[in-house]
């Protein structure tokens, strides 16, 4: 061991401290403890929240959309293309969509919504949401009527639940009889399919509880383009089927997007072209280079190519923005630590000058000096760093394993996390050189210090 670190050691093991520099010490070894702690958790937070919502677009929203620039395309141009980007091995799943902005309506509500035409083969490899439905059937598309039987069924069982459930406690012998007679019904009550056979229609939970319904329920789509009446042009109103619900956290999106069948998109909006294509690859991180191979087989100056950050452009530069923004006050943490270290050594040199004289004296070079301070500024450091580390962790752990969070109110059971080695190591070095860099201050003025200032005995 060097005689200036045995020496910084005995400093802090020594019986006749100041108590109020040792204080002090622990606040500085705190104020590392915290800021290491604060930054490792909010990164790990706002990074699994920022890899959370990535995934779900990703999953959810095509990586690559082909659509005209302006003029209208026939559909046989657009599966021309679809024939030869197919041969790209890049790509994972290519299927043409019908889009346009609806209004949908519900006995209780109305909004406004983007309904989506899909094929119905290719939904479950283009879309997650309909590979894990939260509630319905990708096979109700070909038989809609049964999301409404059911639903009847269902119905039917709560009724008889409830009726039974009711039965146990009726005194009066008309009540015992009345609810055997509901309960008799009820049994023999036979589930006939609708009168009227309506097309299937998949939209988020966040819709369906704003609209009051649920699958096997039916609602209204209305649409601007309509056909032409006495007073001008009407809008076209149709009768739509509910056979699934899917929910995907992410509030906007659950809210606003619906999906059908491209035919039976294409026939409510009253057009025969398809809006464009969708594209998913098999590598997102290799986007760019299918992106630039899809541009190099098409026309560009007819059809118009986009990625999907570009399309959610706004989305990914709030979270960059969010994740900086919370690093930078954070931070600012860190830098109040350092101020700590800085006023703690400086009041420890201060209070030692006579001793930092007598080393001089006795031989302690300038260097050696500075390297006794550097030295307890770095044993702060490394103390404040490996339990604000170690707490972190334990901060994580539990927050994944135990905590968990009201979904109706914030869409998510767990906090989502993202523990990046990366970086809480360069948290940890950060925070460790800022510790060291506050030393230097402190350490140069006690390496300022002669050795006649002790035998001046000032």
């Amino acid at each position: 061991m060097s005689p200036e670190l045995f020496i910084t050691i005995r400093y802090f093991k020594s019986k006749k401290r100041n108590i109020f520099i040792s204080l002090l010490t622990i606040i500085s070894v705190l104020g590392v403890l915290i800021a290491v702690t604060a930054l490792i958790v909010v990164n790990s937070i706002v990074g699994g929240f920022e890899k959370e919502i990535t995934e779900k677009v990703i999953d959810n929203e095509p990586h690559i959309l082909i659509y005209s620039k302006g003029e209208a395309i026939e559909d046989n141009e657009y599966y021309t293309i679809i024939n030869k980007l197919k041969k790209i091995k890049d790509i994972m799943v290519i299927t043409p969509f019908v889009s346009s902005t609806v209004l949908i309506s519900s006995d209780d509500n109305l909004n406004a919504v983007k309904l989506t035409g899909i094929e119905p083969k290719l939904a479950k490899k283009s879309f997650g949401i309909f590979r894990k439905l939260l509630r319905g059937k990708m096979d109700y598309m070909n038989n809609p009527n049964q999301a409404y039987l059911d639903l009847k069924i269902r119905t039917n069982k709560y009724f008889i639940k409830v009726r039974k459930k009711a039965l146990k406690t009726a005194k009066s012998k008309d009540e015992i009889q009345d609810l055997k007679n509901e309960l008799d019904f009820l049994e023999k009550e036979k589930m006939l399919p609708p009168k009227n056979k309506l097309q299937c229609l998949y939209i988020g939970k966040s819709l369906a509880d704003s609209l009051r319904i649920g699958v096997g329920n039916s609602l209204k789509l209305i649409t601007p383009f309509g056909d032409i009446g006495p007073t001008g042009l009407m809008p076209k109103t149709r009768r739509f089927r509910i056979c699934g619900l899917f929910f995907t956290s992410l509030y906007d999106f659950d809210m606003t997007s619906i999906y059908t069948s491209i035919k039976t998109a294409k026939k409510f909006l009253g057009i025969s072209e398809i809006t464009g294509i969708e594209i998913k690859v098999k590598d997102i991180y290799n986007m760019k280079t299918v992106t630039k191979t899809v541009k190099n087989n098409i026309d560009n100056k007819r059809f118009k190519v986009s990625g999907f950050s570009k399309m959610n452009k706004n989305l990914f530069s709030a979270l960059k923005l969010e994740k900086k923004g919370m690093f930078l006050l954070l931070f600012l943490i860190l830098l109040v630590s350092s101020f700590n270290i800085i006023a703690t050594l400086t009041l420890i040199v201060n209070s030692r000058k006579h001793e930092i004289s007598i080393l001089r004296a006795l031989g302690f070079t300038k260097s050696k000096i500075r390297k006794i301070y550097i030295y307890r500024g770095a044993i702060i450091g490394v103390v404040g760093v490996v339990i604000g580390t170690i707490i972190a962790f334990v901060i994580l752990y539990w927050l994944e394993n135990y905590y968990t969070m009201n979904q109706e109110i914030y869409y998510i059971k767990k906090l989502p996390m993202k523990k990046d080695i990366f970086e809480v190591v360069s948290i940890v070095f950060i925070t460790f050189f800022i510790t060291l860099l506050a030393s230097v201050i402190p350490a140069s003025k006690a390496a300022s210090i002669t050795p006649v200032y002790g035998l001046k005995g000032k």
